[in-house]
């Protein structure tokens, strides 16, 4: 299956490229033979740079200019292969580049960005896109055009200073040295907002606030900006008041449209044509996109829905991994053509990791999503789209089958898929394990200790097998752990801790491999509740599958075994808590198991007593 992996930045953490490396290696977790195209996406913000960079070829060119406050700073520009020139405001006249302590909403320039074109333009562009977003200055772009050779005048017929407050003394413009310098080149400020200059959607009102503007300060901001329109107006011949898009990075959008006769383009279809989204999508089985949040903003030229609606119109489903969803966004989401989205608290993070360690539970989170998506598939279209082995299928099919093994001879056909797997391929790690996995669930089902014994043993070879691969697969690892747990059982060994050592190094290396696997946790924190030892090897059963929990909350089978530890410890009241959270969760990670966790939790809250004193 081929999946096209496009997502936005996800500001503060990683960039559009970082989130979609980060999403292959879920998707390849859950499909490993599946075919990912990495299509990093921006909306014409932060970013705008790094995306065409890599789609289109060309190179980073850094020069020295001057920063929001006036300070000398070095930016970069892109010139790409095709001669064209991409210039980030962000990069020379960013809020990211000032301190909090230090901004300036009425003195900062956007001088920097004026430097930038101009250096571009003298590299040999002939079309230049400027990335609006970001922006730390509300000038409406008076800086970039003095930086061009625009001559703003006052009533001496004195150039006036950096930042917006000077342009309440502002009387004339000359712009007789700027258009030489311009000439033949074609100007395109990329932006993500359709917000005008003045007004209450303005820039002064709408952003001011956001780069540490105060009520006295955006009054100013506005009078200043009307009285730049008027000037513009009167001496350029162009309205740039009411224009959409006028008000983006500061005014910014006003500035280019007057002085450089730009064209204002909607940041995500800009994008989205620029990288060839069209011709990336031909082919594609499945989209997965995302970014740091999702709301009602979203809808409204960001590049993650952009990006769905065109997937939409080719009948390809969508998944999205995000930081955070707002509520009540699923339904509309899904009018655009979203069949998941799934939050990077959902796979198991904490508020800190979404910062700390996007990278890893963006990773997760896109596994999640995968899964979720052939879950869905499994119920309603899985002969069109998710192929059988033989081909680009990967092991969906395997998956597929063993996810929802409630329904009859589901297992066993897991297995045959494996078994198939294995006559290509004997050596195929990914295969031995999910037949170890496979053979583990048969195994359980058995009623004789015999025909237990018989496929926990298979399972044992099967892992092995896969553990010498040397593949690094942490599920190897762990499902020879829980075939080893079974043998144990079902030998009446356990308790003899005989099994002990092997299975606790066996999840050791699980989370040696996968540090945030929560079966590995639940594992263990289920074998410290059985052994000897006491209260103090209770209460390190229940710091495990408190951790598995923490990691995997979705998944219904950790409240049981946590309860009973609570129960045991005294603690009556966190036991019934748990207990109540499996009828709590409505998108159990794994749907096949969770009929039987719900019975075994209403029951224990009904009989009020929940374990014996092993």
């Amino acid at each position: 299956m081929r999946i096209l992996l496009a997502p936005n930045a996800f500001k503060g953490s990683l960039t559009a490229l970082e989130a979609a490396k980060a999403m292959e290696q879920g998707v390849r977790r859950v499909l490993p033979r599946s075919r990912t195209i990495l299509l990093p996406l921006s909306d014409g913000g932060d970013g705008l740079m790094e995306v065409l960079l890599q789609a289109k070829g060309g190179r980073r060119i850094c020069v020295p200019v001057f920063g929001p406050l006036g300070e000398k700073r070095r930016a970069a520009f892109a010139l790409l292969k095709s001669g064209a020139a991409v210039v980030e405001m962000a990069q020379a006249s960013g809020l990211a580049l000032v301190c909090a302590h230090k901004r300036d909403p009425l003195g900062a320039t956007s001088y920097g960005t004026g430097q930038l074109i101009a250096t571009a333009i003298q590299a040999g562009a002939k079309a230049v896109a400027v990335g609006l977003g970001g922006s730390a200055t509300n000038d409406g772009g008076a800086g970039m055009a003095q930086a061009l050779g625009a001559r703003l005048l006052d009533k001496a017929g004195q150039e006036i200073g950096p930042g917006v407050e000077a342009l309440l003394r502002l009387e004339k413009i000359d712009v007789r040295a700027l258009r030489q310098k311009i000439k033949g080149v074609r100007i395109s400020g990329i932006a993500d907002v359709a917000n005008p200059l003045l007004g209450p959607r303005g820039s002064a009102r709408v952003y001011g606030p956001q780069k540490g503007a105060t009520p006295r300060m955006v009054r100013i901001m506005e009078e200043a900006l009307a009285r730049y329109a008027r000037i513009i107006e009167r001496d350029l011949g162009v309205s740039v008041g009411a224009e959409p898009g006028a008000g983006a990075a500061g005014g910014l959008g006003a500035g280019l449209l007057a002085f450089l006769k730009a064209r204002i383009r909607p940041g995500a279809d800009y994008v989205l044509d620029a990288v060839e989204a069209d011709e990336n999508l031909a082919g594609t089985g499945l989209v997965m996109t995302g970014e740091g949040r999702l709301d009602r903003t979203s809808f409204f030229g960001k590049a993650p829905v952009a990006m769905a609606r065109r997937a939409k119109a080719k009948g390809i489903p969508v998944a999205v991994v995000c930081a955070s969803l707002e509520t009540g966004i699923q339904a509309r989401l899904r009018r655009e053509g979203i069949s998941e989205a799934v939050t990077l608290a959902q796979a198991g993070a904490g508020p800190e990791d979404s910062y700390s360690r996007a990278s890893f539970w963006v990773s997760r989170a896109a596994s999640l999503a995968v899964k979720k998506i052939l879950l869905a598939a499994g119920l309603f279209c899985v002969p069109q789209a998710w192929p059988a082995h033989a081909g680009s299928g990967g092991f969906s099919p395997i998956d597929d089958a063993y996810f929802h093994r409630d329904r009859p001879r589901n297992l066993e056909k897991s297995l045959e898929l494996c078994d198939k797997a294995l006559a290509e391929n004997p050596e195929d790690a990914q295969a031995l394990w999910r037949k170890g996995r496979s053979l583990v669930r048969l195994g359980e089902r058995e009623k004789s200790s015999k025909d237990k014994l018989r496929h926990f043993k298979r399972a044992e070879e099967a892992l092995r097998a896969a553990i010498a691969s040397k593949s690094k697969e942490a599920e190897a690892h762990f499902w020879l752990g829980i075939a080893l747990g079974r043998r144990g059982q079902t030998q009446g060994i356990f308790k003899s801790l005989f099994l002990v050592g092997p299975i606790r190094e066996e999840m050791r290396r699980t989370l040696e491999l996968d540090p945030r696997h929560g079966g590995a946790h639940h594992v263990l924190g289920e074998m410290y509740f059985q052994i000897p030892g006491g209260r103090r090897k209770k209460e390190l059963s229940a710091r495990e599958l408190e951790e598995a929990v923490r990691l995997s909350p979705n998944y219904t089978a950790h409240y049981v075994p946590l309860a009973r530890v609570y129960e045991y410890l005294g603690e009556k009241d966190k036991a019934v808590a748990a207990l109540r959270r499996v009828s709590e969760i409505k998108d159990p990670e794994d749907p096949a198991e969770y009929p039987e966790n719900l019975k075994e939790a209403e029951e224990a809250l009904r009989a009020g007593i929940l374990s014996k004193d092993p």
